[in-house]
């Protein structure tokens, strides 16, 4: 077995020899012993140095003393598996130290009351599913704020529990039956009920989330949460943001320079990929704003969210009977004077987005396309728009403008820089030579949390997921038949539901004809989602399969969570292969040519 000793000390030398003979004398191969100098005057953050002739014997400087982080700092190098952590002057505990350990325990939760029993520092941890973790420490009333970061991180990386005791408390009793998280929990709010409208404890708290996130603890992370919930009523919204999206409030906080970047958005998807965007290295600190094209319902929740990360929200919802004049007219006295170093845009083939691009663009800056969703990954030719242009051309001299007709998406001629999620399934499509970008994992996933942290938890893992087409899809391309499509998610969803699955089903955001509405009612496993609420918001982290026809939701669930449970139901409404059916393929989407396959694909992977 072998241990780290880290002894922290003031004046490192000297300390070091007052004690070394002893030090040398009870240590052995199995001992590693590291001082730490938390010396301010050290130049240096970090220097490891041998001590003499011995290799067991380390000096660890730390510019900073803060004995907290240096422990946290000392179990991630993962030196051995053992580390227990003394002062200089309880240095002939060194002796005592190999008594407690045992190799078949995950977690040692100590009282040291009892010194004669147990001879020891304060804190011990072990690293790598083996932590000890003192009590005292643990039920302190006075415990400085860093340090219930410290004891979250050791409570996550155990996994079994051995308590030795001298005292039977209401605490121990809890914490032998298990309910370590939710005793933390309490401790946390009866310390600090007095903190809660205090901005930098707010910001402390996202530290706190920000760890739960990063490990995927949900479940403890929504205990966490609704119980501060239950005692500060009146929640201020700093908090309420913090504790739903703790990255908005940390994104709201940081400094802009003077940089100003329009984000021109039609859909929830695309606000997806617009904080994506922001929540990046390279563009979360510019002064961002947003123009929204509403073609949806949005919610006074995701509006106060957005404020938090894009300094001004433009939203034009304007009647369908709006000339081009008077929409744009409105769109000019909406933006001021406004000039963007960049402007982002999903779908430059409106008349009004390239009336933005071509007006509010600065000299010096650039016109960046973002992924559209499934129109960038299949052959769409611009027939929708053909009118439109035509019509704003016969305006040409007041507008001031030549209109461009887009046959794809991202090929407007000014743009000079393109975002795809899977930018190497279209670039052959893309013949020119513009910079084109991937949207990594983590951006998508920080934006889905973001905003919709409090939808994450609302579906139970091995459910079935299934994307909606518009029925309008089925009214504009003759190939597919909307009666068919019923048939076959019908089909589907009764097989699911006899195999016991849960089936959560959502309409396209713009959906009227909610054709399935009777269907679901009448099925007891079946759960309708909000049809305001991207997909992606109820499929992160989760172990569900998805079923769809064409939805974007397809390609970022392949980006999330891997290709593995995602369904495409194209074969059984139309044989033809198409681009989309290319790209598909290319990711591992699988194409069942039967509901049979798909419901063994249900019962071989949920």
């Amino acid at each position: 077995m072998e241990i780290n000793i880290v002894i922290k000390t003031g004046n490192l030398y000297e300390e070091i020899n007052k004690n070394i003979n002893y030090i040398l004398s009870k240590i052995n191969k199995k001992i590693n012993i590291i001082f730490v100098s938390y010396d301010s005057k050290c130049n240096q953050n970090l220097v490891y140095e041998s001590y003499g002739e011995y290799e067991n014997i380390k000096v660890v400087k730390y510019k900073n003393y803060n004995y907290g982080f240096i422990k946290n700092f000392i179990i991630s190098l993962k030196l051995c598996k053992y580390i227990t952590f003394l002062d200089i002057n309880n240095i002939k505990e060194i002796n005592d130290i190999s008594k407690i350990y045992t190799d078949n325990e995950d977690i040692l939760i100590l009282d040291l009351e009892n010194k004669k029993e147990i001879c020891t520092d304060r804190q011990i941890y072990i690293y790598k599913n083996k932590f000890l973790l003192d009590l005292d420490l643990f039920f302190d009333k006075n415990i400085l704020e860093f340090d219930y970061l410290q004891i979250i991180k050791s409570i996550y990386f155990a996994s079994k529990i051995k308590y030795i005791k001298n005292k039977n408390t209401i605490e121990d009793n809890i914490l032998i039956g298990g309910k370590i998280f939710e005793t933390f929990t309490k401790i946390f709010i009866n310390n600090n009920i007095q903190n809660f409208k205090n901005k930098s404890f707010i910001i402390y708290i996202y530290d706190i989330l920000n760890f739960m996130d990063s490990y995927n603890l949900y479940n403890e992370r929504k205990y966490f949460v609704n119980e501060i919930k239950k005692v500060i009523l009146d929640i201020p919204i700093d908090l309420r943001i913090q504790l739903e999206s703790p990255k908005l409030y940390y994104l709201n906080n940081l400094k802009k320079d003077n940089t100003k970047n329009l984000f021109i958005v039609h859909t929830l998807y695309h606000i997806l990929l617009a904080v994506s965007l922001c929540t990046s290295n390279e563009y979360k600190i510019f002064d961002n704003h947003i123009f929204i094209n509403k073609t949806f319902d949005i919610s006074d929740d995701l509006i106060k969210k957005l404020k938090y990360i894009f300094k001004k929200i433009y939203i034009i919802d304007l009647p369908k009977d709006t000339t081009y004049i008077e929409e744009l007219t409105y769109i000019n006295e909406l933006l001021e004077n406004n000039k963007y170093e960049n402007i982002f845009v999903n779908n430059e083939s409106e008349v009004k987005t390239q009336y933005i691009l071509t007006t509010r663009l600065n000299t010096d800056g650039k016109i960046i396309y973002v992924e559209d969703g499934m129109a960038n990954y299949y052959n769409i030719v611009n027939r929708k728009f053909g009118m439109e242009i035509h019509l704003a051309n016969t305006f040409s001299e007041e507008l001031n403008m030549n209109i461009e007709g887009i046959d794809l998406l991202g090929m407007y001629s000014c743009i000079k820089e393109r975002y795809f999620l899977y930018p190497n399934l279209i670039v052959d499509k893309l013949k020119d030579n513009k910079k084109n970008n991937k949207i990594e994992e983590n951006l998508l996933n920080d934006s889905i949390t973001i905003l919709y942290s409090n939808k994450i938890y609302e579906i139970k893992n091995n459910s079935i997921l299934i994307a909606l087409e518009h029925s309008s899809f089925f009214y504009e391309i003759n190939e597919y038949n909307l009666h068919d499509y019923i048939n076959i998610i019908e089909k589907i969803s009764k097989y699911a539901t006899k195999l016991n699955h849960n089936i959560y089903i959502k309409y396209h955001p713009r959906e009227n004809n909610e054709y399935l509405n009777e269907f679901i009612l009448n099925n007891d496993n079946m759960f309708l989602l909000d049809k305001n609420i991207p997909m992606e918001a109820f499929f992160k982290d989760k172990n569900i399969i998805l079923i769809s026809l064409r939805s974007t939701s397809i390609i970022t669930f392949c980006k999330i969570l891997g290709p593995k449970n995602a369904i495409c139901i194209q074969n059984l409404i139309n044989k033809n292969k198409d681009d989309l059916y290319t790209a598909f393929g290319k990711l591992g989407v699988f194409f069942p040519n039967s509901v049979e396959e798909i419901i063994l694909k249900i019962k071989n992977n949920v």
